[in-house]
């Protein structure tokens, strides 16, 4: 689109209250104010910049999570300030107060990770990763990249414990860790486990190709048979985590609050 500055500044509001995270967003010469685009790029002959945004979801307020590391069970608490798509924010753990590092939010995705110590453990590396894009009366798919997703069998998506459903446990937009156990080339099948699920902990890539997904070989395998035998980082392995303990994905912020977006 192409307006003038101040009817694009007018307009941010409107884009980031109605628009659904991820929806991209194209202008010519002006820009949104304190905003800041993306990408940007050159194409036209005399140098015009072309612009591109990437509407961010609201992730700002106060997140509560629970997970287990080492068969022990931590809650965390922590809170969230947005600015755009900048995100920042502090986690508390028992009486250890840490910062989030490497934030990165596009659309809907966010990513970031957590030094901290726990109790009897010392300082633990936490990733936190992933989406639920689909779920069924077998397992959910979890996307591991753009256009490749694996399956968490149903037996497997609360381990040691059995559920009638999914979404008794998981349902679409969840952010989990995840590990991949099993690749169906044939198939293009992808197989998954909890990264927090006590039978993977620790394991190498070797030894997680003993362990199995469920399910019968991947039970259904991906939504369009389109795995590939990588992770969203291409290493085949976990999604970056290399069996470190990770989050399943804090569950919503409490309340209603708009976060800083303009």
């Amino acid at each position: 689109m192409w307006l003038f500055p101040e009817f694009m500044r007018l307009l941010r509001p409107i884009i980031l209250e109605r628009a659904v995270p991820g929806t991209r967003v194209l202008t010519s010469t002006w820009d949104l104010g304190t905003w800041q685009p993306d990408e940007v790029d050159h194409v036209d002959i005399d140098g015009t910049p072309i612009y591109m945004w990437i509407v961010p979801a609201r992730v700002a307020g106060a997140w509560d999570w629970e997970l287990s590391v080492a068969s022990r069970p931590f809650r965390y608490s922590s809170f969230v300030e947005q600015h755009f798509q900048k995100v920042e924010g502090v986690v508390r753990t028992g009486d250890r107060r840490e910062v989030l590092e490497g934030v990165a939010l596009r659309g809907a995705d966010i990513t970031f990770s957590l030094n901290i110590t726990l109790d009897q453990l010392g300082l633990t590396r936490h990733e936190f990763s992933g989406k639920v894009v689909k779920t069924t009366t077998f397992g959910a798919f979890v996307e591991l990249a753009k256009g490749t997703d694996g399956l968490l069998h149903i037996s497997n998506v609360s381990p040691g414990n059995r559920v009638g459903t999914v979404e008794e446990v998981l349902n679409k937009g969840d952010e989990i860790a995840v590990r991949v156990v099993e690749v169906d080339r044939e198939r293009g099948r992808i197989g998954l486990r909890l990264a927090e699920d006590p039978d993977i902990v620790g394991k190498s890539v070797e030894e997680l190709a003993t362990v199995g997904s469920g399910g019968g070989g991947g039970g259904g395998g991906d939504r369009g048979g389109r795995g590939r035998d990588r992770d969203r980082n291409g290493r085949g392995g976990d999604r970056g985590g290399r069996g470190r303990d990770r989050d399943r994905g804090p569950r919503p912020p409490r309340g209603d609050r708009d976060p800083d977006r303009s």
